[in-house]
């Protein structure tokens, strides 16, 4: 007779049975039997999560130190122009070294930053001058709270969106991305290490469940989008006009290639990609949240 199921806590269903669903190393990943959401157990203490996130090259191993400003300008711009309505405050949550603080700020937002790990705070003041907050203000209102590769850090999810939640301003947006477990891209093993990252990642999302933690806030998802694989962003990449070399002085300039393909083939990746993206889901989830009326 099998010893029956292990009993942990749950977010979403408080206790509730447990299956083994991948382990590495010492760190299991486990599944809910109730709602199917996975987290990391035995959950590493404090103690551990800080000689991590103190490590000199934990950013740098995670690419998140290897972009340019530029880069994380580009990618403030991203996240703010892809939202129903334009923020003009922000609060990041799980601010690292102060990256996105540092870029929204430099797209003339009012933004200001929560960092838990003194790690992150010391690099964001050393890098920027910004001093980065260690717990949510418990004062001020903001157009918009970002968790961007964070949700996953949090031992309570739930609670941590909920807390979040009260800081918005009225008509206020949540943004949240976090790694996709559903990706087909966990069938390669080094990809599936980076999606699952042990144990710094105490959660591990596919959109259904983080749907429902989402819910499970007190917030109503207004969006969820899906990235594409990793095998069609290199096809993508490839299929992209170059940009023609400088020609030297005397020579003529070579002609310029189309910037777009035909309206026919974009109307035909348009309708492709999504489909695609449903089936064959990247490595990231995106979210646009905000208060259940």
């Amino acid at each position: 007779m099998s010893p029956p199921d292990p009993i942990v806590e749950c977010p979403l269903c408080g206790k509730a049975p447990v299956r083994p669903w991948h382990r590495e190393g010492r760190w299991t990943v486990v599944r809910c039997r109730g709602c199917g959401l996975l987290r990391t157990w035995p959950p590493p203490d404090r103690a551990t999560l800080g000689s991590l996130y103190g490590s000199k090259d934990y950013y740098e191993d995670r690419s998140m130190g290897a972009a340019s400003e530029a880069a994380w300008v580009d990618r403030a711009r991203e996240i703010v122009e892809s939202l129903p309505r334009r923020p003009a405050s922000v609060l990041d949550f799980g601010a690292g070294e102060g990256h996105l603080v540092h870029a929204l700020r430099r797209r003339g937002l009012v933004a200001e930053g929560v960092e838990p790990f003194p790690a992150g705070r010391q690099a964001a003041r050393e890098r920027y001058g910004i001093e980065l907050l260690e717990e949510p203000p418990v004062h001020g209102r903001f157009d918009l709270v970002t968790l961007v590769h964070a949700l996953e850090h949090v031992p309570e999810p739930v609670a941590t969106l909920a807390r979040l939640a009260e800081r918005l301003a009225p008509g206020g947006q949540v943004f949240i991305e976090v790694p996709n477990v559903a990706s087909v891209d966990m069938h390669r093993s080094s990809r599936r290490r980076e999606i699952l990252d042990l144990p710094v990642h105490l959660f591990h999302f596919a959109p259904r469940t983080l749907v429902r933690v989402i819910e499970k806030a007190g917030l109503k998802t207004l969006d969820l989008r899906l990235s594409n694989p990793d095998a069609l962003e290199w096809l993508l990449a490839r299929r992209a006009p170059r940009r023609p070399e400088s020609a030297a002085p005397d020579q003529p300039a070579p002609a310029a290639r189309p910037v777009h393909p035909p309206s026919t083939v974009r109307a035909s990746w348009r309708r492709l990609l999504p489909w695609l993206r449903q089936r064959l889901p990247g490595s990231r989830i995106q979210a646009v949240a905000a208060r259940a009326e």
